[in-house]
């Protein structure tokens, strides 16, 4: 006899299990993402950053770390850092760690802002001759977007030049 009380319990023991469906269907359930943690993506894979000149790096701007986007990012600098200080842009898909924009960091805070769900842009600032520290006047344009067919951020534009 299936009582509401069965019915409660084979209920509950399906809630978890993705077998209680069919393949067909999970496929065609969107993905579930739940509240993410950016501090806790920091902490597990700030490890995979090499530390620079023997600075730590510490997050300056969590704010854009979304596990529900195929692309998102946070900012990290130096601790104990000045505004010209190299800062990296450390980036996810769906939550998952990818690697930072570019293999060196750049001083000076970029500015990153959502071109879409993949797609990120990025300014970088840098001090031309004769600028002070202080404001930089230099600036380069790079995009980074998250390919889906080769499985990784495609990046496009300039970045600061060599100083």
């Amino acid at each position: 006899m299936f009582t509401p009380r069965v019915f409660a319990a084979a209920a509950l023991l399906c809630f978890p299990l993705i077998a209680c469906s069919t393949p067909e269907e999970a496929q065609a359930s969107p993905v579930v993402c739940e509240a993410g943690n950016a501090q806790a993506a920091f902490n597990d894979n700030i490890a995979q950053i090499p530390q620079w000149n023997g600075h730590n790096w510490k997050v300056v701007d969590s704010s854009h770390f979304d596990p529900c986007a195929e692309l998102s990012w946070q900012t990290i600098s130096i601790e104990g850092g000045t505004a010209s200080s190299p800062h990296h842009i450390m980036l996810f898909h769906y939550g998952q760690y990818l690697g930072t924009a570019t293999a060196e960091p750049y001083g000076f805070f970029p500015s990153v802002e959502r071109v879409n769900g993949n797609e990120i842009s990025v300014t970088y600032h840098w001090p031309q001759e004769g600028d002070a520290n202080a404001a930089p006047t230099g600036e380069t344009h790079a995009g980074f977007r998250w390919d889906e067919a080769q499985h990784k951020v495609i990046m496009s534009g300039d970045v600061p030049p060599v100083s």
